[in-house]
């Protein structure tokens, strides 16, 4: 299955944006340079007081649907 290696940077009022629903997709670009874009619910469990920080991994089926997100330590 394909994954994409990304970095997640957003802070608190980027994320409200985010979590009141009124930013549905989250688009960033992967380590290769490649533009993705998926819900952003998916960022809820990484989420401190301070926003949403760290390394990821999305990973997708075949299709390039979205199938997991992954902190990476």
């Amino acid at each position: 299955m394909p994954s994409y290696e990304m970095r997640i940077d957003l802070d608190a009022e980027q994320w409200r944006q985010f979590y009141e629903g009124r930013v549905a997709q989250v688009q960033v670009t992967d380590v290769q340079g490649r533009r993705l874009r998926f819900p952003a619910e998916h960022l809820r469990r990484f989420t401190s007081h301070d926003g949403v920080h760290g390394r990821f991994l999305l990973t997708t089926d075949e299709a390039h649907r979205f199938q997991k997100l992954e902190r990476l330590g």
